[in-house]
C-alpha cells in the first residue's frame, strides 16, 4: 500500500493565456503594472482615476486566471509574444 512519502505539491504548467479576452486598455493596464507601476502611477499615466485602474487590473487578473499582481505581470514577461500578436 502507500509509503507515507507524500509527493510534492507542484502547480500544474499554464498554457498561454488567452490576451485576446482583454481589451485595449487592460493590455496597456498589465503591460504598466508589468513594470512595477502602482495603481495611483498607472491612473496618472493612463490620465483615469485610480479607481477605474483597480477595476481594470480586477477584470483583466479574473480574465488571466491570476491570482497576484506579480502573477499577472509574470504572465506578459513569460508570453511576451502571444500579447504582442494579441494587441496587434
Amino acid at each position: 500500500m502507500g509509503t507515507g512519502e507524500e509527493k510534492p505539491h507542484t502547480t500544474p504548467r499554464r498554457s498561454v493565456p488567452d490576451f485576446s479576452l482583454l481589451t485595449k486598455r487592460e493590455v496597456e493596464v498589465l503591460l504598466l503594472l508589468a513594470d512595477g507601476e502602482s495603481n495611483s502611477s498607472l491612473a496618472r499615466q493612463l490620465d483615469i482615476a485610480e479607481r477605474t485602474v483597480r477595476a481594470h487590473v480586477t477584470s483583466l487578473m479574473r480574465k488571466l486566471g491570476a491570482r497576484t499582481r506579480v502573477e499577472a505581470a509574470l504572465f506578459v514577461y513569460r508570453h511576451h509574444g502571444a500579447l504582442s500578436a494579441d494587441a496587434a
